[in-house]
């Protein structure tokens, strides 16, 4: 079941930078709520992630911006645009 008023998003991926707090975390939230996988980055983890769906980096550097694309992309995943 999905959150009322969000489109469906089974079958979708997502990447969301800073997710494990505030907005990012209430975005990642919203996004699987309507059906996304979604992979969260930030340089901490939260105490809840699955790790199979969290990577931990700063993505403040191009170099580890694009460490996160690629395993976005290796796990099966094309890099999203949310």
């Amino acid at each position: 079941m999905h959150a009322p008023g969000t489109e469906d998003l089974v079958g979708k991926r997502a990447l969301v930078t800073g997710g494990t707090k505030g907005a990012g975390a209430a975005i990642a939230r919203r996004l699987a709520q309507a059906g996304a996988t979604v992979l969260v980055t930030a340089r901490t983890p939260p105490q809840d992630a699955d790790p199979k769906l969290f990577i931990a980096a700063d993505i403040s550097t191009p170099r580890a911006s694009a460490i996160v694309g690629a395993e976005h992309v290796i796990d099966g995943g094309t890099v999203p645009t949310v």
